[in-house]
């Protein structure tokens, strides 16, 4: 995954971001990926970007 946090007001980024992680197995190529297999992911990167400390300048 690769995400931007950007700031309402100055519309800069305020996070960047880049999580590598695996998502469950799939059945074979044509399976679909689905927010469920990759459901862990998401909650991994969740709680990483709460550790976050950010401060406006």
């Amino acid at each position: 995954f690769e995400g931007e946090l950007i700031d309402a007001q100055t519309n800069k980024p305020v996070v960047k971001v880049v999580r590598k992680g695996e998502g469950k197995t799939l059945n074979n190529e044509k399976a679909p990926l689905t927010v469920e297999t990759l459901k862990q992911v998401i909650d991994d990167m969740a709680t990483d970007a709460t550790m976050f400390d950010v401060t406006h300048k």
